[in-house]
């Protein structure tokens, strides 16, 4: 995405980290949630997960808009050149793990009254810790670099490892599906739904791959 030669502008500059922090903290919002929608889904608490999927769209819209503004802020002149460039990749990428979150929560949904191995739930918990833990540790990442904080390629180091343990969770799952003896629906949908968790982890380490061209540049 190109952006045009203005003048920098030093109020939207100002104005611009303040919403790429409101942007990590509705990141953070969607995690706390995504932890608390697995659980409702493996316990078969459905009263309690569909008011929850509600609120992390509304996360979801929230962050949206969020982009939408901070977009604006980019081609008003905040920031230099390259930087606007390179923070409106990391913005879109952030975008794709809130809606890899949204996704999978509300997937979740559609395994009512459908029974599975209680070897899936395992699994699926597993998963999910480590997907929490790669989130997380973005927004680490994402902190450090608002508060200029050091310790940030250690952490970005990490995001990949975490990456690598998750794709070998979802494998595990996918395992479970492609060689379960139940029905062909649930099995497609268990390993829909561990594609699409994963999913979270992946975008998590691109978008960690973001903030080292940013780092690079040393102007935020």
């Amino acid at each position: 995405m190109g952006f045009k030669i203005i003048p920098f502008n030093k109020h939207k500059d100002i104005e611009t980290l303040m919403l790429l922090r409101n942007l990590v903290e509705k990141l953070e919002h969607c995690n706390r949630n995504f932890r608390d929608a697995l659980k409702f889904w493996l316990d078969d608490d459905y009263d309690n997960l569909a008011p929850l999927i509600q609120h992390v769209k509304k996360l979801e819209n929230d962050a949206d808009d969020i982009i939408e503004n901070i977009t604006s802020a980019l081609y008003s002149g905040a920031f230099s050149l390259n930087t606007r460039t390179s923070v409106h990749g990391l913005i879109i990428a952030k975008g794709k793990i809130i809606d890899s979150i949204t996704r999978t929560i509300s997937m979740f949904w559609f395994m009512q009254d459908k029974k599975f191995r209680e070897e899936y739930k395992s699994e699926f918990w597993k998963l999910g810790e480590k997907v929490k833990e790669t989130v997380d540790t973005f927004l680490d990442i994402m902190y450090s670099i608002l508060d200029k904080t050091p310790g940030v390629m250690e952490k970005i180091k990490k995001c990949k490892q975490l990456q690598h343990e998750c794709d070998i969770l979802e494998h595990n799952i996918l395992e479970l599906a492609y060689f379960g003896k139940r029905e062909a629906i649930t099995n497609t949908l268990l390993a829909n739904i561990a594609l699409t968790m994963a999913s979270i982890s992946t975008n998590v380490e691109n978008a960690s791959q973001k903030v080292i061209i940013l780092k690079m540049q040393k102007n935020l």
